[in-house]
Order: structure tokens, then C-alpha cells, then sequence
């Protein structure tokens, strides 16, 4: 039989949450091994691009990816989120941003002035739950908060919840009457704790139960661990060495440990985490059987990921 010759050709994956698209040149391919392909972030009306992610990096709208494997490439665009108040009270937004990317989970709060209360979510939000969670996924996302007069013997409860976690409420109302008791349950987020309460409340038992003979602001305090992730396309070991992918607090800093036995850990680096979500390439991880890794910040480090 005579010889047969086989090429190979690796293949280019562009994927985003929203806010954007990415032209490629040449368009259709097909990328030869080593050759190359430009790719261009084109933010839609009101977005802006942010960064790239996976086998490109940096904040340049335009970069060059080489095609000597399969490359898969994420593009993060953001946008602004406007809060409008209607009536007497505001909205707290955490995390705090002036641009957010799109598929981030803000947390909306509505604080009533005094003499008020909140009665309910408007625009991109809906319903009457306070706090309440709202996903960037659409240009200049409007968050809007209606709040009405207090009447009578009535009182309010808001409720904050500082760091990765959440606060049931029992009886769950923005209005209660004079005496009535409210039990709170501060519940974190899986692999997170619960720290304690402060504002109208102190301690760290949970449930809580508070009367209601005022208006009442309390704070829940978790932890704010971040996360490393090795396990999508983004991640995983390649000629440069082993990238993961850590998710944290906004504009947060961080330090990368590494350890061969879960025991003797060593820094193999640092990131600025500008808009919670930062990857870390390993150069050192190459000739290596296997190694762990954790990130760990002035007050919280995270779970161990291989």
C-alpha cells in the first residue's frame, strides 16, 4: 500500500455569555497546524469588552491565537447596570461595579428610608423577595425598587447579606405588625461558613428570632472563600504549563499555592481578580506527576482542586 499522509487540523471554539460577538480571519478555516487566526471582540450598543479568557489573554479587543491544538477561546463583555429608586428608599448592589460582566450574579437589596417600606421589584427585577439575586444578561440592565408610605403599628425588616451566603426569613414580609417575631436562618454557600450577625443583632446562633418593635436593619456575615476551577475547556495543561481558572471577590488579589501532597504548600504565584473571574498559568507544572493548588487572600483561602 502506498504511504498515506495525514494532517491534522486543530479546531478553534469562541464562546461568550453575551454583550458581544467575535469575528475570526481567516473566517471559516481551516487552521493548519501553526498557523494563525485573529480574533476581534465586538461589543454590542451600551457593552464594552473586558477581557479574554481560556487560549487567549489580556484586554486587547484584538490578539492572535496559534493553531498548533484545538484552542477554545472566551470573550467576557460587560455592561452597566442602573439602579432606580421609586419612592423612599435605595438599592445596594454587591458587588459594587461600574461595569459588570455579563453572566454575573449581583445581589439587589432595597433599603427603605425611614417611615417607609419596600413593595416591590421593577424593570429587569420582579417580585417582592428582599435581597434578590439578578443576572447580567442584557445592555444597561435596569434594576428599580418601588417602596410605599408606612401605616399604622407596622414595621420593616431589612436584611444584608455580607459575603457568600443567604438569610431565610420566617415569616418572609416586608411588613410586620408591632410584636409579631421573625426567625432568620443564615444559610452559606457550599464550602463557605456563616461568621455572625452585627447591626440589630449580634451573635452567630442561627436561627435567629428577633420581635419586631421597630424598624430593623441586620447584617449576615459569611465568608468569602474563593473557588478554583480546573474542570471545563478553559482549563487544563498544555505546552505553557497548568492554567485554572479562580473565581472571587471583585478586584480582590490573590495568592497561588501549590503543593505536590496536600501538606507543603508553596507559592507559584499572584493575580489581581478585577472582574471575579481570573485565570493563573502554572509554567512549573509540566514535568510534574501531579500537583495541587488553593488561593488564598489576606482573610480566606480556598478549596484544594488537582
Amino acid at each position: 500500500m502506498d504511504p498515506v499522509q495525514i494532517t491534522i487540523l486543530p479546531t478553534l471554539t469562541i464562546s461568550n455569555y453575551g454583550g458581544g460577538t467575535v469575528s475570526i480571519a481567516p473566517t471559516n478555516g481551516p487552521y493548519f497546524s501553526n498557523s494563525f487566526a485573529q480574533l476581534t471582540a465586538q461589543p454590542a450598543a451600551g457593552c464594552n469588552f473586558l477581557q479574554w479568557l481560556g487560549d487567549a489573554s489580556g484586554t486587547n479587543p484584538i490578539t492572535t491565537v496559534t493553531m498548533n491544538r484545538d484552542r477554545f477561546v472566551h470573550a467576557v463583555f460587560g455592561t452597566t447596570v442602573v439602579p432606580t429608586s421609586v419612592g423612599g428608599g435605595s438599592i445596594i448592589l454587591d458587588p459594587p461595579l461600574g461595569i459588570y460582566p455579563f453572566g454575573t450574579a449581583i445581589r439587589c437589596t432595597a433599603q427603605p428610608h425611614a417611615g417607609n417600606y419596600f413593595a416591590q421589584w421593577a424593570s429587569a427585577a420582579s417580585g417582592t423577595n428582599n435581597p434578590i439575586t439578578v443576572i447580567v444578561s442584557s445592555p444597561t440592565l435596569s434594576v428599580a425598587a418601588v417602596f410605599s408610605a408606612l401605616v399604622g403599628s407596622r414595621y420593616t425588616l431589612t436584611v444584608t447579606e455580607n459575603g457568600q451566603g443567604q438569610v431565610l426569613p420566617n415569616p418572609r414580609a416586608n411588613i410586620y405588625t408591632r410584636g409579631q417575631s421573625v426567625l432568620l436562618s443564615a444559610l452559606p454557600d457550599a464550602g463557605q461558613d456563616f461568621l455572625e450577625w452585627s447591626g440589630a443583632a449580634i451573635g452567630s446562633r442561627t436561627p435567629l428570632t428577633l420581635t419586631m418593635n421597630s424598624n430593623t436593619v441586620i447584617t449576615a456575615n459569611f465568608t468569602k472563600r474563593p473557588r478554583v476551577r480546573v474542570g471545563t475547556p478553559l482549563e487544563g495543561l498544555d505546552e505553557d504549563g497548568f492554567r485554572l481558572t479562580l473565581l472571587g471577590e471583585f478586584g480582590a488579589s490573590y495568592t497561588i499555592l501549590s503543593s505536590t501532597n496536600l501538606a507543603d504548600w508553596i507559592a507559584a504565584g499572584a493575580v489581581t481578580n478585577i472582574y471575579g473571574t481570573v485565570q493563573f498559568t502554572d509554567s512549573t507544572a509540566t514535568n510534574l506527576p501531579h500537583r495541587f493548588y488553593r488561593a488564598a487572600s489576606d482573610s480566606s483561602t480556598s478549596h484544594y482542586a488537582g
